[in-house]
């Protein structure tokens, strides 16, 4: 295994941390904007070993260093106008890609992000050859460049965050668009074909991960 394994993996989750973040924060905003009450913002996970109470809502902090959430009152959420659940399932989304803008301008953030479907299914369908090369240069580039590689990484990531799967901004918007929402048939249809779509996509990505960490090169 080479030695810059380590230090590329520590970049992904230092860039998947700061996602996770940036997206928390746009939840949050979009929330207080709306009048959306918030019943938990959630630093880390794992059982909080602090908590305080903010003007938003009460902050945990868990004792794993990785990821977090927004709990919304979802008794209350489904209450809102159709325009302020649209807006709060796109809030976190939007602030990723405001992130790529600053750090990437208009013209690269805008390029990274509509190749990223070609590039998507160019990953699932050829994982072994397309996926593992895609993936190897970008940490390659991100290293060298980690401002410009964590922008690239969010303007990608606001894109995949459209995809039509119920448990992304994308699904849940086209679900919050119908009258029944969840009991909606476009919900349980989106539920049925995006499990199966997960995991495939789960089982992809392990492949090329396994494959770029123990394949020598």
């Amino acid at each position: 295994m080479s030695s810059e394994i380590f230090p590329r993996i520590g970049l992904v989750i230092l860039f998947g941390t700061i996602l996770v973040s940036v997206s928390n924060i746009g939840i949050i905003v979009a929330c207080w904007l709306g009048g959306v009450k918030i019943e938990a913002i959630a630093i880390f996970y794992g059982k909080p070993v602090f908590t305080f109470k903010t003007r938003f809502g009460p902050v945990l902090i868990g004792y794993i260093p990785a990821g977090g959430y927004v709990r919304i009152d979802m008794d209350e959420f489904p209450k809102k106008s159709r325009i302020i659940r649209c807006l709060v399932n796109l809030a976190g989304s939007v602030a990723i890609f405001i992130t790529s803008l600053i750090t990437l301008g208009f013209l690269h953030t805008t390029a990274s992000f509509l190749s990223t479907y070609s590039q998507f299914a160019g990953i699932i369908f050829s994982p072994l050859s397309y996926g593992k090369g895609l993936i190897g240069a970008y940490l390659a580039n991100a290293q060298i460049t980690p401002i410009a590689g964590y922008g690239i990484l969010a303007a990608k990531s606001a894109a995949l965050n459209l995809l039509p799967l119920p448990a992304l901004p994308g699904g849940r918007l086209l679900i919050e668009m119908t009258e029944k929402r969840d009991d909606s048939r476009l919900a349980k249809l989106l539920a049925n074909v995006g499990s199966l779509v997960s995991v495939g996509i789960v089982i992809v990505i392990v492949v090329v991960i396994i494959n770029y960490l123990f394949q020598p090169r």
